[in-house]
């Protein structure tokens, strides 16, 4: 499959107006929003990060290869090698549980009061 061709077409003197505003407003209105939002991604994604770094320092400590890892859980020892040293690695649960099986230990997912956090 092709990938699609993105057609820009100009802005007329007033539209680019009508849309600076719109920029603006955004900004002004929903920008607090916004940063709150990503903050939270953000640290979901540290969390999911330090969970992955975790994984491979077990993995490291028992002295586990990729190879004999990805072969437990029937993954591609590229894939793994990715996870493990993606910057921004973003797993599923279940890989990341099948992962800490594989390595004689259990994920554990709790839930909290936001005030606990």
């Amino acid at each position: 499959m092709k990938p699609m061709k993105r057609e820009y077409r100009k802005l007329s003197p007033s539209q680019r107006r009508t849309a600076q505003d719109q920029m603006e407003r955004v900004d002004r209105e929903e920008r607090e929003t916004i940063v709150a939002r990503g903050r939270e991604i953000f640290a979901q994604h540290e969390r999911i990060e330090q969970v992955v770094r975790l994984l491979k320092t077990e993995r490291e400590r028992q002295g586990v290869s990729l190879t004999e890892l990805a072969r437990r859980v029937n993954m591609d020892k590229g894939n793994l090698a990715r996870l493990e040293n993606a910057e921004h690695p973003n797993p599923t649960i279940a890989t990341l549980e099948r992962l800490a099986i594989a390595l004689g230990k259990r994920l554990m997912i709790t839930l909290d009061d936001v005030s606990a956090a």
